[in-house]
């Protein structure tokens, strides 16, 4: 195949960069899978075309170009050349465009992933910079008037979602790496986010639980605090179905949670934890489902 397309290469090439300096819309990701496939034809040419244009004026051509180095870095044998393209896109994460920074951290997940190999002497470089993509960033919330009503939209959230995924693939591929207390501290404060950054938090505080539980061990007065603010929550008179189900649903895996810290070394030594159980087993509802879990084993949670 690369024999094939070698003649053709500079022209399709140009074709590309084209597309990428005008894209329709949805058409970007496309453009970029495309780019990365043809750099491997001559990678030594090309992919360094790719890294000089992440400095591209133009947040579409950037964005464009983070996935084309994604796409090579994925598919190919990690080497020098790669590890450096994939530094400089992942720096991306520090870039001013929101839609620039979801398509870095995108690229970060699939190489955690894909090559976790490839990322690991990144990740005291780039840890900071996805912590960061965690936090609510008052900059992107914004206010909507409906009628009568104001409605808050957090142009943040999708990336958020996306930072919370990298820290799940994390702990799969590359957790040796990772400075657990920073880790830890940001799983916290994830469980007071927006609902679809908690569901994500309670499967990485389930696997953090089964797999390397020492580390939740000085933070279980913590954890206990924050999972009782879920458990005792309850829905807004005018609250509507939907809102319900979320806080219902919310309250199960915060139990199963519960269930699944309540098992870590030095448990019993939390106040907190020890008597956020105990009110769960004197609440006769919450006692029938939290006794549930011990059968049903908490009913993997799994991305």
């Amino acid at each position: 195949m690369v024999t094939v397309l070698a003649p053709y290469t500079a022209q399709m090439w140009d074709l590309l960069v084209r597309v990428a300096e005008a894209p329709q819309e949805g058409s970007s990701e496309s453009v970029g899978e495309c780019l990365g496939k043809l750099a491997l034809v001559s990678p030594d040419t090309l992919v360094p075309d790719l890294v000089a244009r992440l400095a591209s004026p133009s947040p579409l051509v950037r964005s464009v170009m983070i996935v084309a180095i994604k796409v090579v870095v994925c598919l190919a044998d990690p080497i020098p050349l790669y590890v450096s393209a994939l530094r400089q896109a992942l720096a991306c994460l520090s870039d001013p465009d929101p839609e620039v920074r979801r398509k870095a951290l995108i690229a970060f997940n699939a190489t955690a992933h894909n090559r976790p190999e490839t990322l690991v002497d990144l990740l005291p470089e780039m840890l900071p910079r996805l912590y960061d993509e965690t936090k609510v960033h008052a900059e992107l919330v914004r206010v909507v008037e409906m009628g009568p009503f104001k409605h808050s939209v957090d142009d943040g959230l999708d990336s958020r979602k996306t930072a919370y995924e990298c820290m799940y693939s994390l702990l799969k591929s590359c957790c040796h790496a990772v400075d657990m207390p920073v880790f830890v501290e940001r799983c916290l404060q994830g469980l007071s986010d927006q609902y679809d950054v908690q569901m994500l938090t309670f499967l990485i505080i389930k696997r953090l639980a089964t797999t390397i539980p020492e580390d939740l061990t000085p933070r279980l007065d913590d954890f206990a605090t924050a999972f009782n603010a879920i458990i005792s929550a309850q829905p807004k008179a005018n609250a509507v179905g939907q809102e319900v189900e979320k806080i219902e649903e919310l309250k199960r895996c915060a139990l199963r949670a519960v269930h699944a810290l309540a098992r870590v070394p030095g448990a019993d030594k939390s106040a907190k934890l020890t008597a956020l159980v105990q009110t769960i087993e004197g609440t006769p509802q919450l006692q029938s489902r939290y006794r549930a879990i011990d059968t049903s084993d908490a009913a993997p949670m799994e991305m």
